[in-house]
C-alpha cells in the first residue's frame, strides 16, 4: 500500500494536488488518520471484552433459568406430595375404623358359634351383644 518514497498514494495524490499545503499537511493528516485508527482498534478491542463478558455470563444466566424452573417444579411437587399425603391420612383412618368394625363383627360371629354348639355362653352373648352395640352407635364411617 506505501509507494517507494514510504508515503500512501492517497497521501501522496492530495499532496500533488496542494501543493499550497504540500509538506505541512502530510503530518497532521497522518495524525489524524493514526488517531482514527487508534479509536477504530481501541472500540474493537472493548467490543471483544464485551462478547467475552457476555459469554462468559451466558452459562451462569442459562444455569439460574433452569435452577428457577426446578424450584418451581420441586415446589408442585411439594404441594401434591401433601395432598397425597392427607389423602392417605384419610385412608388410614377409614381402614383402621373398617378393621375396628371387622374385628368386633368376628367376635360376635365366634360368640354366636360358641353360643350354637354349646348353648350356654350366655354371658359372653351378652357381652358381645353390648360390644356390638357400642360400636354400631359410635362408628364414624
Amino acid at each position: 500500500m506505501y509507494l517507494l518514497d514510504g508515503t500512501m498514494p492517497l497521501l501522496k495524490h492530495w499532496t500533488t494536488q496542494n501543493n499550497a499545503v504540500g509538506e505541512n499537511m502530510s503530518p497532521t493528516f497522518t495524525m489524524i488518520v493514526a488517531l482514527a485508527s487508534a479509536i477504530t482498534t481501541i472500540s474493537a478491542a472493548v467490543m471483544v471484552f464485551v462478547n467475552l463478558g457476555k459469554a462468559a455470563r451466558r452459562p451462569l444466566d442459562v444455569q439460574n433459568e433452569r435452577i428457577t424452573k426446578l424450584e418451581i417444579a420441586v415446589q408442585e411437587l411439594r404441594t401434591i406430595t401433601e395432598k397425597q399425603m392427607e389423602f392417605f391420612a384419610n385412608d388410614k383412618t377409614r381402614i383402621d375404623a373398617i378393621s375396628d368394625g371387622s374385628s368386633v363383627m368376628q367376635r360376635a360371629l365366634l360368640a354366636l358359634l360358641s353360643h350354637a354348639i354349646d348353648g350356654n355362653n350366655d354371658e359372653q352373648m351378652r357381652h358381645t351383644r353390648d360390644e356390638l352395640q357400642r360400636y354400631l352407635t359410635e362408628q364414624k364411617i
